[in-house]
């Protein structure tokens, strides 16, 4: 298991598609900024895993937009080929299992994104259980 750390949330589904509809110009803008983001942050976390597919589970922190979360991964898989973690993000290297989980952190504003990594996908099946049962990711 790999961990990557954001401490900014990428733009959710609803957020690209307002951006988009106004200037396809500021859209591509957009997702360069957070792709390019995603890859730095991605380039000193993270190492080349060595078998596929890899399975993610995501974590968002304070994220108002719960429905929409799914636009966000679009920014990270595109970051870690940008990054070389992965080859590629089709399902050959990508696993169609992907868990989300939000974490409400009471009086706080800060807004967060944690993905686990998983090349592994007992490994990851058994960290959804676990959590699910309250004894695994904080």
């Amino acid at each position: 298991m790999q961990i990557l750390y954001l401490e900014d949330v990428p733009p959710t589904r609803n957020e690209s598609e307002r951006v988009a509809r106004g200037s396809q110009y500021q859209a591509g803008k957009l997702k360069k900024k957070w792709t390019d983001y995603c890859k730095l942050e991605a380039e000193t976390q993270l190492v080349p895993f060595d078998s596929y597919p890899i399975y993610l589970f995501i974590q968002f922190g304070n994220n108002g937009d719960h429905d929409n979360t799914e636009g966000v991964k679009k920014y990270i898989l595109d970051g870690l080929v940008k990054a070389e973690i992965l080859p590629d993000d089709s399902l050959r290297y990508v696993g169609l299992e992907c868990f989300h989980h939000f974490k409400i952190i009471k009086k706080s504003n800060e807004r967060f994104v944690t993905i686990y990594l998983f090349n592994n996908k007992s490994e990851f099946n058994q960290f959804v259980i676990n959590h699910l049962e309250g004894k695994q990711c904080r």
